[in-house]
Formats: C-alpha cells, sequence, structure tokens
C-alpha cells in the first residue's frame, strides 16, 4: 500500500505545475525511481539491489510543533537503517509537494542549527492550527537527489501518508491491554497523543516497551503484532539517536535503544506504541 501511494503522488509531482504548496531545490530533477529508495544501473551507485551497496531512505519526522507552524527535519538512512553521513550542501535538489486540498499551506526550508538530529528542516504555515498543518504534512511527498564524489542517487522519494489513528480510550478498544495497562499506536508522540485525552505518558511506555531493558523489545514486538493483527511483523533493534521507544515504519516493527523520550515524534508514514496514565483518562 506504501508503494503504490508513493508511486500515486510521484504521477502528481511529474504531471503538475508546481502550486503554493510546493517547494523545490536548485538544479532539474532526474527520472523519479523507487517508493522508498534509489535504484540505478550504474554499479557505482547505492542502490536496493546493485552492486552489494545499500540503499538510501529519506527519514523525516516531526521536529516541533508550534500553534501555526510545524518543523519537519529530515536525514538520510542507508540499508542497516543507520544515519548516512551527507556534506552540509547535500539537500540542494528536493522537491516538497503538498496535496492540492491543502494549497493554503506553504513550505520553506532552513538549515538546522546543528545537525545532531537532522541535515534540513522544513517549516510548514499558512493555516489556522497545527492539526490541520500535520494533516498537511501527513499528505506531502518529499522527493531527494544527492549527488557527491563517490555516488550518485537520482531520486529518493517518500510519502508521508499515514491513516487516522483514533486516541485510546478507556475500555483500550483501540489498543491491547498488558497487566492492566493499555497500548496503542499513534503518529504523533507519547506526550502529544496523551495530552490530547488530559493524561500524561505511563511510565511503562518506558519500562515495559521502551528503552528500559532489553528483554522490552520482545514485549514491544507482541503488543504490535496483536494491534496490528499480522504474526508475521519482524522487530528489529536500532540505535536512532531520538529515543523513540517502540515504533513501526514501514513493514518493519523497531525497538530504540536509545533512551526513550516520549516527545518524539514517529517517523512520517510510521507510528509507535504509547501507554497514558489510565488514572486521568
Amino acid at each position: 500500500m506504501l508503494r503504490q501511494i508513493s508511486l500515486l503522488f510521484l504521477l502528481l509531482i511529474t504531471s503538475c505545475d508546481n502550486g503554493s504548496g510546493s517547494l523545490q531545490g536548485d538544479g532539474d530533477r532526474n527520472q523519479a525511481i523507487n517508493a522508498t529508495a534509489a535504484t540505478s544501473n550504474k554499479a557505482d551507485r547505492p542502490s536496493e539491489q546493485g552492486a552489494g551497496l545499500p540503499g538510501y531512505s529519506i527519514f523525516c519526522s516531526i521536529n516541533d510543533m508550534r500553534d501555526t507552524e510545524v518543523d519537519v527535519g529530515c536525514h538520510l538512512t542507508d540499508g542497516a537503517d543507520k544515519r548516512a553521513a551527507t556534506p552540509e550542501n547535500a539537500w540542494a535538489f528536493y522537491e516538497v509537494q503538498v496535496a492540492p486540498e491543502f494549497s493554503t499551506v506553504s513550505v520553506s526550508k532552513k538549515l538546522p542549527e546543528n545537525r545532531r538530529y537532522w541535515d534540513i528542516l522544513f517549516t510548514y504555515s499558512g493555516a489556522e492550527d497545527a492539526n490541520t498543518i500535520r494533516q498537511a504534512i501527513n499528505n506531502s511527498t518529499f522527493v531527494y537527489e544527492y549527488v557527491n564524489e563517490v555516488s550518485e542517487l537520482d531520486a529518493l522519494v517518500t510519502t508521508a501518508f499515514v491513516e487516522e489513528i483514533p486516541l485510546p480510550t478507556q475500555d483500550c478498544s483501540t489498543g491491547e491491554t498488558l497487566d492492566g495497562i493499555c497500548y496503542f499506536k499513534t503518529s504523533t508522540s507519547c506526550a502529544y497523543t496523551c495530552g490530547q485525552v488530559n493524561s500524561t505518558p505511563h511510565i511503562n511506555t518506558l519500562n515495559v516497551i521502551g528503552s528500559m531493558q532489553p528483554s522490552n523489545i520482545n514485549t514491544c514486538g507482541m503488543l504490535y503484532r496483536k494491534i496490528n493483527g499480522d504474526n508475521t511483523l519482524q522487530v528489529e533493534t536500532v540505535d536512532t539517536g531520538f529515543g523513540l521507544g517502540c515504533y513501526k515504519w514501514g513493514s518493519k516493527i523497531y525497538w530504540d535503544q536509545t533512551p526513550t523520550n516520549t516527545t518524539w515524534f514517529p517517523p512520517l508514514g510510521g507510528d509507535l506504541l504509547c501507554a497514558c496514565d489510565t488514572q486521568t483518562l
């Protein structure tokens, strides 16, 4: 489904003129390639399948959400889901396309003060509230071209489209209960989601599914499989530097061993597991 959505947005990008919601970097775009990874016939280009070199993906997430502006941070990850090192000017060739129904939303580019987390920041504005802007982000496509002395990536395309995920309920009808605590998935941060129901993240977000102990990876995978109704989902340990806890991106579950931080948002197009203080739901 993700690949189909990505290709649909890609057709829109290549067949339509740029509107107010489109942001392009300098230079011409080459031919579009894959939904999430670069592919090429040249053996010296990183690709999903070629030359023993890893493919690359765009990893983007909401970095800061203010009342009428939202910052989205992006960087590249390699085939092992590790952040790829790129020079400061690597994002000279890019495009951000916002779905037509959010034509009032504009996007501007800025460089982060430091590159600890992101190579580039995209600031969304032009709507009356942050939730509308977040919907615009969820229906955006990010296209990136990268060229250096070693390798060339013709185009990387990712879509931020995510399904609307309901808020947690007292009876945990939208999640899964374990030892009396309701775990649920969200496309925002645990702190933001729990705040929407006048609650705060439960300590078990760290202690049971988060980074507190290595065995939590098993609980993370078990809960996600039950909530998604898919026993085939695989879980992988990563070290993102963010502290995302237990999250899903693409077709895989990830368990982040970086100390869990409940204020971080999952990667665009993904979701993460949370638990709220049930006493205040």
